[in-house]
C-alpha cells in the first residue's frame, strides 16, 4: 500500500501495431497471418487468474472459446 504523498505509482502499457518482423517470422513457420496476429495478441494476455473459483474460470474460458468460434466463421 502506498501512503507516501511523494510517491507516484503507474502502470506500464502500450498500444501499437504488431511488428511486421514478428508476423513475417511466424508466417515463415507456416502460420497464417490471421493466426500469427492471434498468437501475438494472446501472448500478452494472461487469461488464467490465480485464486479464481473454478466455476468463474470455466465461464471465462467458455466465453473466449465462443468468441474464437465466432471469428472463425
Amino acid at each position: 500500500m502506498a501512503n507516501n504523498p511523494n510517491l507516484e505509482l503507474s502502470h506500464e502499457a502500450s498500444v501499437g501495431m504488431i511488428s511486421q518482423e514478428i508476423l513475417a517470422y511466424l508466417m515463415t513457420a507456416g502460420i497464417s497471418e490471421d493466426d500469427a496476429k492471434k498468437l501475438v495478441v494472446e501472448g500478452f494476455l494472461d487469461l488464467k487468474i490465480p485464486g479464481l473459483p473454478d466455476y468463474l474460470q470455466y465461464k471465462i474460458d467458455e466465453m473466449i472459446k465462443q468468441c474464437q468460434d465466432a471469428t472463425a466463421i
